[in-house]
């Protein structure tokens, strides 16, 4: 088998098992054992070692040493209801200003960003508490996929960021200083996510409704 008819058998295969929907973690390691080892009985790519010496190599780096970690973070995070009780408080003190769900999401996401270091946990967690009180106002539907799926991005350019120590440690730059470089853009971009809202809701104020309802929120 060529190569090309490899990668292209192989990526096929992938989308139809997400497409079943089996988890993905599982999915790429299933498919990337058993084509390694067809691409290992062939002439042209004698990928046997590779299947030992790839992964052994990338995680004696020490810098890819924290992914886990933020990974777990999100998860404990997540599970323990502290990005349930962030949304709320954040749903409090914004929920009445014209816009002030909105803004309160990306507020949220900023904060969930600055400790998990994920897009998924992120648009997961927040999502699935903003979805219901956005449309139970009346928020634009366009407006309320923004927020999430915009919010939910910071996560892999405010620090701690898995990707920044991931491309770090392929670049071997200093995780430190891709930190310290992300802050201000990351920053930046929540600021100006806040500040398109509050315009748009201002120009257009069908499409970020107040919460007029009075609902009480444990914190």
């Amino acid at each position: 088998m060529s190569p090309e008819t490899l990668a292209i058998t192989m990526f096929f295969t992938l989308f139809v098992g997400l497409l079943l929907g089996h988890p993905l973690a599982f999915t790429l390691g299933v498919l990337a054992l058993i084509f390694g080892v067809i691409a290992g009985a062939g002439p042209w790519m004698p990928s046997w070692p590779a299947l030992s010496t790839v992964p052994t190599g990338s995680w004696r780096n020490t810098c890819s040493w924290p992914v886990p970690l933020f990974i777990f973070m999100a998860q404990l995070l997540d599970a323990s209801g502290i990005a349930e009780r962030l949304f709320e408080t954040m749903h409090i003190v914004m929920g009445r200003l014209r816009g002030g769900l909105g803004i309160a999401v990306i507020i949220a996401c900023t904060i969930f960003a600055a400790t998990a270091g994920v897009v998924g946990a992120t648009e997961v967690s927040i999502g699935l508490l903003a979805i219901p009180a956005l449309m139970r106002v009346k928020y634009n539907i366009p407006l309320i996929a923004g927020c999430i799926c915009a919010g939910g991005t910071l996560g892999i350019l405010i620090p701690p960021s898995i990707m920044l120590v991931v491309y770090g440690g392929l670049t071997q730059i200093s995780v430190g200083w891709l930190y310290a470089a992300a802050f201000g853009p990351g920053f930046l971009l929540s600021a100006l996510y806040i500040a398109y809202i509050a315009i748009i809701c201002f120009i257009k104020p069908e499409y970020g409704p107040p919460e007029t309802e009075s609902k009480h929120y444990r914190c």
